[in-house]
């Protein structure tokens, strides 16, 4: 039996709260602890500061989870980043009152702490500005990447768990079960909801704050697409104000509420040991994150056994975040809201987003996989949804044809992101056919073109679709 280490990280009491109130809660539900075999040595390792650890060790979920796991802290600790290296080095002690290069979250991370190393930056002119986002990604890749030196001493695999996130009941059982049968990696796709969702959960007795919660699977879905974050919202690919720089595409169920949905996102909820030593530590070390180039260069998607959940029923994560928070800006334009048009826009932009520089091999392969989320049965009237996303998705993923190369070039232009891309990154653009031809022959060929038009047409068509 492979043994995994359920691996998270949080700091400051509004994350510890979530901490205890949603994501332990929902992994200790009873379906869920009952998969759970003490003797076959799995652990759940909590990073976080010394004060959190302290005002959770002896809370009745720690105490149950203990139970069925061996549960390890970490102290989190840090060095800080290049960007804040030099203010820190300068004033880190006034700060947290003694000198240290591996500050700990307690340190620096969160409360008055935080603000006054933002005042700091604001005021030194030698300082750029704290981003705190940007610190805390880099808190939690720093976390990581001490729970993987942590593995690499003592074996195991690994599940990546946000403090913030609900699984379903019974969620436990399902990876065990796919770890039991030599899985190289477990993924689940990833989605936020408003806290809202949250509230309704409580409202309607599913969520228990502090206490094992049984959440069943659809009740879940219910609740939480009928409180989507913006973000997830964005991604309704029949909006007309579809994302500009879409990740996802998602397509509504008649008379459910649950979608259809082709995603970037994807939460790791389970790694092979193997798999880990091939991982790109250093990545995680500037500030990375645990999906997308972290796993896709450790992967051989031919040769390693891929589970990706594609159905609610079988497992459902859920992440809550303030509705103001990595809010999209809706963006409604002429050319997302009349098909064919909008649906040869958005597919073209998701290709975009798959091929441009977030994309990577993994991201494509788990694009290709649809995932239903629902709140009921299936009925006859989902099939046309499922087609409808299958070739949308598949023009993404696939080969741009003669007119997705026709508007790419428009595409780029209206993407806020457009300073990052490049045409030639692209189609034929890439491959350097488009303008292969230069000088006198370039002239002949636009001469013959003109005197014979609908041979040319024929001619860039057929080039065009044996690309």
């Amino acid at each position: 039996m492979r043994r995994v280490n359920f691996i998270t990280v949080f700091w400051g009491e509004t994350y510890r709260r979530r901490f205890l109130d949603l994501c332990l809660s929902s992994l200790c539900s009873a379906s869920s602890l009952e998969a759970v075999d003490r003797s076959a040595g799995h652990r759940f390792v909590i990073l976080c500061g010394l004060s959190d650890w302290e005002a959770i060790s002896s809370h009745p979920l720690v105490v149950l989870l203990g139970q069925h796991f061996e549960v390890v802290w970490l102290e989190l600790r840090m060095p800080m980043p290049d960007w804040l290296g030099d203010l820190w080095r300068r004033e880190g002690s006034r700060i947290c009152g003694y000198v240290t290069d591996e500050p700990s979250a307690d340190d620096f991370l969160y409360g008055t702490r935080l603000d006054q190393l933002c005042t700091l930056a604001d005021n030194d002119p030698a300082s750029e500005p704290v981003d705190r986002y940007k610190l805390v990604i880099y808190g939690m890749s720093r976390g990581h990447l001490k729970a993987l030196d942590f593995i690499g001493r003592n074996g195991g695999g690994a599940s990546f768990l946000a403090p913030d996130m609900v699984l379903n009941a019974g969620a436990m059982r399902i990876v065990i079960g796919q770890v039991k049968r030599d899985v190289s990696l477990v993924v689940a796709a990833a989605n936020r909801f408003t806290y809202s969702a949250v509230e309704d959960l409580k409202i309607h007795g599913y969520l228990q704050a502090g206490a094992p919660s049984d959440l069943p699977a659809r009740e879940l879905v219910h609740y939480c697409f009928s409180n989507p974050h913006p973000e997830t919202r964005a991604f309704e690919f029949e909006r007309p104000d579809f994302c500009q720089v879409p990740t996802c595409m998602s397509f509504r169920l008649p008379h459910d509420g649950g979608v259809v949905m082709h995603s970037m996102f994807w939460a790791p909820l389970y790694i092979a040991e193997d798999v880990l030593e091939r991982v790109d530590r250093p990545l995680l070390a500037r500030g990375g994150t645990v999906d997308g180039r972290f796993l896709a260069e450790a992967l051989d998607l031919e040769a390693d056994r891929i589970h990706v959940v594609q159905d609610s029923d079988e497992l459902f994560l859920a992440s809550f975040t303030e509705a103001e928070t990595y809010g999209y800006p809706e963006v409604s334009a002429w050319y997302k809201k009349q098909p064919p048009l909008s649906t040869l826009y958005k597919s073209v932009s998701v290709h975009v987003s798959l091929y441009g520089p977030n994309g990577d091999a993994l991201k494509r392969y788990l694009y290709r996989h649809p995932i239903v989320f629902h709140a009921g049965n299936a009925t006859p009237l989902w099939r046309r949804v499922l087609q409808r996303a299958e070739k949308n998705a598949a023009r993404a993923t696939g080969q741009l044809g003669f007119f997705g190369h026709l508007i790419l070039p428009f595409v780029l232009l209206t993407r806020p992101d457009r300073a990052n891309l490049r045409l030639t990154d692209y189609g034929l653009f890439r491959a350097g056919r488009v303008f292969r031809i230069s000088g006198e022959g370039l002239v002949a060929k636009l001469a013959w073109g003109l005197r014979n038009p609908r041979q040319a047409i024929s001619v860039v068509r057929r080039k065009w679709s044996a690309a």
